[in-house]
C-alpha cells in the first residue's frame, strides 16, 4: 500500500523550490551614452550605487561614448547615484615633470570634474525587467540633466 505525502509537506517543498530557483536573482540592464563638453568619452568607467547608501553597486566601461551593463544578481532596482570617471587628451603636449627626464613631453589630459565622480550629483532610477537607458551630457561647469 502506497503512503500519501501530507499536503503541507508538498507545499513546503514547492516553496523551497521556488525560493531556490531564482527569486531574488534578477539582474538590471542599463545602457546609454556619455559626452563631455559635447565630445563622446573615448574611454572611462561608470558605476551605479544605491542612493541611500546600503546595498550593492555595479558598473562597467565606457567605450567610444557608449556603455551597456548588466548588474550581478542581487542588485536592487531604485534610485542610484551615478559616478563617471574619464580623461580626455587635449592634443597639446606639456612637460612631464619629475621624475621623467628633462624634455619629456606627455599629452595634456582633461579629467571629468569631481561633481560627476567623487562628489557626484548624477542620479538615475533603475527598474527591473526593462532596458534602462541614461544618456549623460557632462560639461566642465555642471551637469546637464
Amino acid at each position: 500500500m502506497a503512503r500519501r505525502m501530507p499536503t503541507w509537506v508538498l507545499g513546503l517543498f514547492c516553496g523551497f523550490v521556488l525560493i531556490g530557483s531564482g527569486c531574488g536573482n534578477r539582474v538590471l540592464e542599463v545602457e546609454g551614452s556619455v559626452e563631455f563638453d559635447g565630445v563622446a568619452v573615448a574611454s572611462g568607467s561608470i558605476s551605479f550605487e544605491p542612493a541611500d547608501g546600503p546595498g550593492r553597486d555595479f558598473g562597467g566601461v565606457i567605450t567610444d561614448g557608449k556603455y551597456k551593463i548588466t548588474s550581478p544578481p542581487g542588485v536592487e532596482p531604485g534610485a542610484k547615484k551615478v559616478r563617471i570617471r574619464a580623461a580626455r587628451k587635449t592634443g597639446r603636449q606639456i612637460p612631464a615633470g619629475s621624475p621623467s627626464p628633462p624634455g619629456t613631453m606627455v599629452d595634456e589630459l582633461v579629467v571629468v570634474p569631481a561633481n560627476y565622480n567623487d562628489s557626484s550629483e548624477l542620479t538615475a532610477h533603475l527598474e527591473a525587467g526593462v532596458a534602462n537607458r541614461f544618456d549623460f551630457k557632462l560639461v566642465s561647469g555642471s551637469p546637464i540633466p
